[in-house]
């Protein structure tokens, strides 16, 4: 059945790029790649836990999965990366559109060195502005 959470299959890996526009070609063999990388993850994790899987196949099927790629809003340099990682993660658990924008990155990046340094991660749901 392909991955877990709380009930729900998902079978897709999606790509996101702040950087570039996407290189279909790069982005291809990434998403190859991690698709390798979680099959094999499957099946160490089968072998080494088999009580979690006992109602699981013994291998993911790959080809049952969709790769895709997302839009991600671009940044205007090249050290905002991990802060749109961070923020395309939050915004996309939330189930939000990715609407934040280099022009809020600022703001972003200083509330996140924030809740890393009081570990009061909780706080970040409270006061970024998703409004972008």
């Amino acid at each position: 059945n392909g991955s877990r959470c709380y009930g729900y299959s998902i079978e897709k890996i999606t790509y996101y790029d702040s950087l570039t526009r996407p290189d279909y070609t790069k982005g291809d063999n990434i998403l190859k790649g991690l698709l390798y990388l979680l099959t094999k993850a499957y099946e160490r994790d089968f072998i080494k836990y088999p009580a979690f899987f006992s109602d699981q196949p013994n291998q993911l099927d790959p080809t049952i999965w969709s790769l895709e790629y997302g839009y991600s809003p671009k940044q205007n340099n090249g050290y905002d990366c991990g802060a749109h990682v961070i923020m395309n993660m939050y915004f996309l658990s939330l189930n939000l559109p990715l609407i934040h924008n280099d022009g809020n990155m600022k703001a972003y990046r200083k509330r996140l060195a924030y809740c890393v340094h009081t570990v009061d991660f909780i706080k970040l749901l409270f006061y970024i502005d998703v409004k972008g």
